[in-house]
């Protein structure tokens, strides 16, 4: 029995599905960031002052989750490694 208990190897099948689980989130963030950015868009020319503060404040979020998207995508590259490519 303690034979079986040392020398059983434990396998997480879960750290395989971690960088696409942060891949799919990332390119959600990007999107639905991009999509409330475009729905802000329109008041952002209107000659009201609380059109302007009503949907720059939305615009502005839309914004910071878009580029954490783009940080996410960026450090996710960062940590695959680049396979070596054969000069001939």
């Amino acid at each position: 029995m303690r034979a079986t208990i040392v020398n059983t190897v434990i396998t997480s099948k879960a750290g395989n599905r971690l960088p696409l689980l942060v891949k799919t989130g990332a390119y959600a963030a990007i999107v639905l960031g991009i999509l409330g950015m475009m729905f802000c868009l329109p008041f952002l020319f209107s000659a009201h002052v609380a059109d302007l503060i009503g949907a720059g404040l939305p615009f502005m979020g839309g914004a910071i989750i878009a580029g954490s998207g783009l940080i996410a995508l960026s450090n996710l590259a960062r940590q695959t490694k680049p396979k070596p490519v054969a000069m001939s």
